[in-house]
């Protein structure tokens, strides 16, 4: 049961981390003059 919860949260990181990653490119892309490719 607690290896279950650990793992769980070591997902609920790499979830927030790729959603925060993600966000930060698109952001950079978005700004960028190469939006279009």
């Amino acid at each position: 049961m607690n290896h279950a919860i650990e793992l769980k949260d070591k997902f609920d990181f790499l979830n927030i981390f790729v959603l925060s990653a993600s966000f930060a490119l698109e952001r950079t892309i978005g700004s960028s003059p190469f939006k279009k490719i």
